[in-house]
């Protein structure tokens, strides 16, 4: 299985949504093997329509964070139970969230724990192999912070010297997010140490996103 994880971060509005479920759903979805999974992660106010009109067997749903507190009086948190039933993924400790919110190691384990607690899969984000992988991460999301939205990707030889460093359990998946793009995403996928890629800015033209889910039929 390869994973294509397209995170949209705080991009669309209503409308531009309505315009790009409307642009992807004309494209031959038919063409993508059962071996490729698409997991579209929108913000929060748009998860439930993204499911409504694109979950299939190819394309999951993804939440872009979770709370690390369970149900409660938190104003503005978003907890796994009331993901449940709306997304399959969560993704956890992107270096944005480290970065701009000052994410900790503990409140990231925690909404790695809180995620899978609920039946929601963690892709946990890691910037270099000093970042800690918890085991209830699922898929593990390497993504050099240099390379993240710059157009700069990283060679795959240094890729899969990073994964050499990592210790993943049996069950974890890797996988490469940092300006993943049609042109370069063949070169990720066709590895078999590498189970797919995130994608940041690319994910936001449909016609992109799926060039590179068709990449991953290798």
């Amino acid at each position: 299985m390869k994973y294509i994880v397209a995170n949209w971060k705080a991009h669309f509005n209503l409308e531009e949504l309505h315009a790009w479920i409307h642009e992807f759903s004309t494209l031959p979805l038919n063409k993508l093997v059962d071996e490729v999974e698409i997991i579209i992660c929108p913000p929060y106010p748009f998860l439930h329509l993204i499911n409504e009109k694109l979950y299939h067997s190819t394309i999951k749903i993804g939440s872009q964070d979770v709370s690390s507190l369970e149900p409660g009086a938190y104003t503005g948190e978003v907890v796994a139970e009331s993901l449940i039933g709306i997304v399959d993924y969560a993704i956890v400790g992107h270096s944005e969230r480290r970065s701009h919110f000052s994410e900790s190691e503990e409140v990231i384990a925690k909404k790695c724990d809180r995620a899978l607690k609920n039946h929601i899969r963690p892709i946990l984000c890691v910037r270099n192999n000093s970042d800690v992988i918890y085991p209830s991460a699922r898929l593990v999301a390497f993504e050099p912070v240099e390379a993240i939205g710059t157009d700069s990707n990283m060679p795959i030889e240094e890729v899969l010297k990073i994964r050499a460093l990592l210790t993943l359990g049996a069950e974890q998946k890797f996988l490469y997010g940092g300006s993943v793009q049609q042109d370069n995403a063949t070169e990720y996928l066709s590895s078999l140490d590498i189970d797919g890629v995130l994608v940041g800015g690319a994910s936001l033209k449909p016609q992109e996103l799926f060039s590179i889910a068709l990449a991953a039929k290798v």
